[in-house]
């Protein structure tokens, strides 16, 4: 009975192993994408581990243009939640009226910005844009 004991609890723990291996896996996968993504955006984008592994106050990717230096912290759940799906489906089909941008917040909490990555990379292209010209009516 003992030893059936011991059998199901180092099982327990190689399966809570996994499970946590797995995760971790699938969060430096989504860390790798979002460096891909911000790349082809102009970004010379860095995952944590490349930058220094474990310290919670670095983020999971860092990606600095010309204009901006981006904190990324990533969130790669199964679903996101439905709320958050429907407002931003709700603002894309308003976008006929301007940039879809979806802001929420909870109960006397804080402020945050939610929009697709078609929109998000339209944005900073814009940013790029205007900071050329900028640039170009400065030297005139």
């Amino acid at each position: 009975m003992v030893n059936i004991m011991v059998s199901l609890v180092l099982h327990l723990l190689e399966v809570g192993a996994l499970s946590g291996r797995k995760s971790r896996d699938k969060g430096k996968r989504g860390e790798r994408e979002v460096v891909n993504i911000l790349q082809s955006l102009g970004f010379d984008a860095k995952r944590r581990g490349q930058l220094q592994a474990g310290r919670e106050d670095v983020p999971d990717v860092l990606a600095k243009s010309k204009l901006i230096t981006l904190a990324v912290e990533v969130k790669f759940p199964k679903k996101l939640p439905a709320f958050v799906n429907g407002a931003i489906e709700q603002a894309e089909q308003a976008s006929r009226y301007g940039l879809p941008v979806v802001f929420m917040r909870e109960n006397n909490g804080q402020w945050y910005v939610a929009m697709t990555l078609s929109r998000f990379a339209w944005l900073i292209g814009k940013l790029e844009v205007a900071e050329e010209v900028k640039n170009v009516s400065s030297r005139r």
